[in-house]
């Protein structure tokens, strides 16, 4: 067994020691790898997703409650992936098929859309997915494929926000 005697620290993360509402945020988001990771797991991708999320946490300036809770959930649709879990929202989940505008309902538990053809054929399969609006499906695919830094400027609507929270909390 090895003994740490001291280490060198590289970077000491000012903002996140001195600003309550930071370290909240990272927090939240170390404490749900936490939960979805063993300790023994090794991913060099995933640990650098993690670390230039608690960097961009770091360095920006003052984020509004209602953009702190779009990049957390940006950040875990990422971990998410990441951990080969695919979120389907360009595809049906079902048959694979394009999915076209105002023709699809989400499910959660599937991971994703499913167009409404599979759920007109299968009814009792698709019981539990839900309406939601294309600006939803919108913001999903914002939050996964665009820069933090992008995402903090932007200024979606309060409930569509409050939707994709619970979009996101249904796949977690």
């Amino acid at each position: 067994s090895m003994t740490v005697i001291s280490v060198e620290r590289r970077h000491a993360f000012r903002s996140l020691m001195d600003d309550l509402d930071r370290r909240i945020l990272t927090q939240a988001s170390l404490t749900l790898v936490d939960k979805h990771l063993r300790e023994d797991d090794k991913d060099e991708i995933l640990y650098h997703l993690i670390l230039d999320w608690v960097h961009f946490i770091d360095e920006q300036n003052l984020i509004e409650k209602k953009q702190q809770a779009l990049l957390l959930g940006s950040f875990l649709l990422r971990m998410m992936q990441q951990l080969g879990y695919e979120v389907y929202l360009g595809d049906c989940v079902a048959c694979k098929d394009k999915i076209m505008p105002l023709a699809f309902r989400w499910h959660g538990g599937k991971g994703g859309l499913v167009c409404t053809d599979c759920v007109q054929k299968d009814g009792e399969e698709w019981f539990a997915a839900r309406t939601i609006s294309e600006e939803s499906v919108k913001i999903l695919r914002f939050a996964r494929e665009s820069e933090y830094e992008e995402i903090a400027q932007t200024n979606f609507d309060r409930n569509h926000i409050e939707d994709f929270v619970r979009i996101v909390h249904d796949l977690m």
